[in-house]
């Protein structure tokens, strides 16, 4: 190799390649693993940490196979409304800027819908004072 600067100066040295013959796998964004799911009133609502791959930008929700909405990974959270029922199988994955899609994961979505049939009335409050 040999480098010459502006005044006409040179200078060489010698520098071993190493090549190889085999081609790099594509980078994969790799599956989230930090993110929760809740459902309750027909809404599946989400939430993730601060910790996701660098090339992550948004996050992707599917539900049973179809894509539902995609989400800034800056959000920390989102409510995928409208879902009558959440038995269907919910799976995440980060998206990149091209919007290419990462590892799918499956995630258990903890139900907290009340029970059918149970009608609660509200609570009255404050103080009834005796005669």
């Amino acid at each position: 190799m040999r480098v010459v600067d502006e005044m006409g100066q040179s200078a060489e040295t010698t520098v071993n390649i190493i090549t190889y013959e085999e081609t790099a796998e594509p980078y994969q964004i790799p599956a989230p693993k930090n993110v929760t799911a809740t459902y309750a009133n027909n809404e599946i609502s989400l939430e993730w940490i601060h910790n996701w791959p660098y090339m992550a930008r948004y996050i992707l929700v599917r539900i049973g196979g179809v894509d539902l909405d995609f989400v800034p990974v800056t959000e920390l959270a989102a409510v995928v409304d409208g879902v009558e029922n959440a038995s269907g199988v919910l799976e995440v994955a980060w998206l990149d800027e091209d919007y290419m899609v990462g590892e799918w994961a499956m995630l258990d979505v903890v139900d907290d819908s009340p029970p059918e049939g149970i009608n609660i009335d509200p609570v009255q409050t404050g103080i009834t004072m005796p005669d």
